[in-house]
């Protein structure tokens, strides 16, 4: 893991480079963080899919040592970027530009990865349009359009959304509009909704099913596997 301290404005921010198996010129995947920002759970990922081939560059969207706690309520950290698109758009774009410019990265072929707050946030990167991303995956995620603001008309990644049907975050009426924005900007879309799924199904230890928020290991297992599949990811290798 390379730490890469990067700014926005006055702002700075510190992102982490985890180089695939092999090295060599190979796609990279920018990896969203939740509500909670980076921490070692998205290290972890970002370790998984590094041993598959594929370079991950987890982001920054709160800035350098802003972190919330993984079990708390971290909704304070969250809100401003909610109340402010543009806000976190600037963050969004300087986060990917910086990891296109590290070496070994093929910055024609970038992907995103983001669960919640971090699927949020990929999926407005795809909204952004920029100008190499391929591949867009959104993870139990918070689906609603930026309001009142100026946006390219369409969608050039490819997104997959991996989400429970008893998300509360997320329900069904916010499904079709979200399928249907993506529809209109002339997205190449695809969805898996799982059934008897709730928000957060990945994260091991999730356990507030009153909440609607609860680990569940069966959708776990193939939203992990539809993740693979689709950044066309190999077999796990030995550092």
């Amino acid at each position: 893991m390379e730490a890469i301290e990067y700014y926005e404005g006055a702002e700075v921010f510190e992102g982490n480079f985890f180089e695939a198996t092999g090295g060599g010129v190979r796609p990279c995947i920018i990896l969203g963080h939740a509500w909670d920002g980076p921490n070692e759970i998205i290290y972890s990922i970002a370790r998984d899919l590094a041993l598959r081939g594929i370079h991950v560059f987890s982001i920054d969207v709160y800035g350098k040592g802003i972190r919330g706690k993984i079990d708390g309520d971290n909704s304070a950290l969250m809100a401003p970027f909610m109340a402010d698109r543009n806000m976190l758009h600037r963050r969004l774009l300087k986060g990917f530009e910086t990891a296109q410019r590290i070496d070994g990265v093929d910055a024609t072929k970038m992907y995103a990865l983001g669960f919640c707050f971090g699927g949020l946030c990929v999926l407005d990167l795809a909204r952004l349009n920029p100008s190499g991303l391929v591949k867009t995956v959104a993870v139990h995620s918070i689906l609603n359009a930026p309001e009142n603001l100026e946006m390219p008309s369409k969608i050039e990644s490819e997104v997959l959304l991996l989400h429970g049907w008893e998300d509360p975050v997320a329900k069904p009426k916010d499904l079709n509009s979200f399928f249907e924005e993506l529809t209109a900007k002339r997205c190449e879309w695809s969805a898996q909704i799982f059934g008897k799924t709730k928000h957060a199904f990945t994260l091991e230890g999730a356990n507030l099913p009153e909440l609607g928020v609860e680990y569940n290991e069966h959708s776990a297992k193939s939203a992990w596997s539809a993740i693979y599949q689709f950044f066309h990811a190999g077999e796990k290798l030995s550092a």
